[in-house]
């Protein structure tokens, strides 16, 4: 299905796998492209957010116009206003002559503001504005300039938890959350892992003037073992690594891969050689138990691994969204071994007789979903849209058990 999706809009060639993940993710894209509507791209950083919004501008009736892209991470603060709106000569020191800014330059066209979550309050108040009148006065200027842009947003922070630590506009967020597309992490799709290694590698290829790579069965092994912290980013840089390593023979060996890991990563032990608990399939494991260790409490155990994260252990996820998925997850597989049994379920997950009014609560309210979708497909995949990979089975059980109740 991905291949035909792809046919009829090859604007959708740049996103590469073949995971039903990604499948998803390419319909959605498809069918917010055509619409006015602002939208808002999730996920971790190097899912490949930017790619996807230009498979929307591509796809939409704006592709005959200009697409500009607006980092509002690497933009400084003190800057960041004249870049979105320009500025006139003398508006400030070093402002020499008047000058467009990223929206002006994107009339009739499409802008992406990456990592929307960085942007300072009060040019949040600004941006609400011009996507509520399509106009704005550069920075030193009187005149009004009216613009026709359609923004597309990303970021990899959860906003919900940004709006209520007062961190983002709730107006904002709502303006832009009009259609959200999810980019899934590369962990929750390993089917990926090789079609995205044959392009990397491919791409490679005739800048370094092989004519063909040979990848040994290990290596692609090792690789779809690995939870991609750094998701296609991080892939992309390894290929990238491993096509210097390997140009004499094109031939690509176990021993090349961990050469060149160690190499990117200050001498540290390759993943699939440390076998840690959070290599596929055990990652639901892995959430449940930082899960228990904070009580429950998700914000607080995103708080600890980004923690974790900065002081340089890997940790394959930190969003509190995506630990909720996770849970769901488990809690799914919980109520199934249960046999629908909720209370049953909760201690399992508990751990502790401490903790099982902590997530008591939640697996009531899974049940509850499970037995209002009555079975209907349709109803499941809304509900449990953002379910990660290796819980279908576990979903199907629970719901049968919640149809027959």
């Amino acid at each position: 299905m991905l291949d035909e999706l792809r046919a009829r809009h090859p604007a959708l060639r740049t996103m590469v796998g073949e995971s039903e993940l990604l499948l998803e993710t390419c319909q959605d894209l498809v069918a917010v492209a055509r619409t006015r509507f602002p939208v808002l791209l999730t996920g971790e950083s190097g899912v490949g957010k930017e790619l996807a919004a230009r498979a929307i501008h591509e796809l939409s009736e704006r592709c005959s116009g200009p697409l500009e892209v607006a980092d509002c991470g690497s933009i400084p603060r003190e800057l960041i206003e004249s870049e979105l709106f320009g500025h006139v000569r003398g508006a400030f020191t070093g402002a020499h002559r008047d000058r467009r800014g990223a929206f002006e330059l994107a009339h009739r066209g499409t802008l992406f503001l990456d990592e929307i979550g960085e942007m300072p309050l009060q040019l949040q108040t600004r941006l609400l504005r011009v996507l509520q009148e399509a106009r704005f006065r550069r920075v030193g200027d009187e005149g009004l300039v009216e613009v026709d842009v359609r923004v597309i947003a990303a970021t990899n922070r959860d906003l919900r938890a940004e709006v209520t630590s007062g961190r983002f506009r709730e107006d904002l967020y709502y303006r832009l959350n009009v259609f959200a597309v999810r980019i899934p992490p590369l962990r929750e799709r390993p089917e990926d892992v090789g079609p995205l290694v044959r392009f990397f590698m491919g791409r490679q290829a005739g800048e370094l003037e092989v004519g063909e790579w040979s990848i040994d069965g290990d290596v692609m092994e090792a690789l779809e073992r690995h939870t991609w912290p750094g998701n296609v980013r991080e892939l992309g840089n390894l290929c990238a690594g491993l096509a210097v390593r390997a140009r004499a023979t094109g031939h690509v060996t176990l021993d090349e891969l961990e050469q060149v890991w160690r190499r990117q990563h200050h001498d540290e032990e390759p993943p699939w050689q440390s076998a840690p608990a959070v290599a596929r399939g055990r990652l639901g494991d892995w959430v449940l138990e930082h899960a228990r260790a904070a009580r429950f409490n998700l914000i607080e155990v995103a708080r600890l691994l980004k923690r974790r994260k900065r002081a340089g252990h890997i940790v394959p996820l930190t969003e509190r969204s995506a630990l909720s998925y996770y849970l769901t997850g488990e809690i799914l597989c919980a109520l199934a071994e249960a046999g629908g049994d909720t209370d049953a379920a909760a201690r399992a997950l508990a751990g502790d007789e401490d903790l099982i009014p902590r997530v008591e609560g939640r697996v009531r309210k899974i049940w509850d979903t499970l037995r209002t979708a009555e079975g209907d497909v349709t109803a499941l995949r809304r509900h449990f849209a953002k379910l990660p990979a290796g819980y279908e089975a576990p979903l199907r059980r629970a719901s049968a058990l919640a149809d027959r109740s």
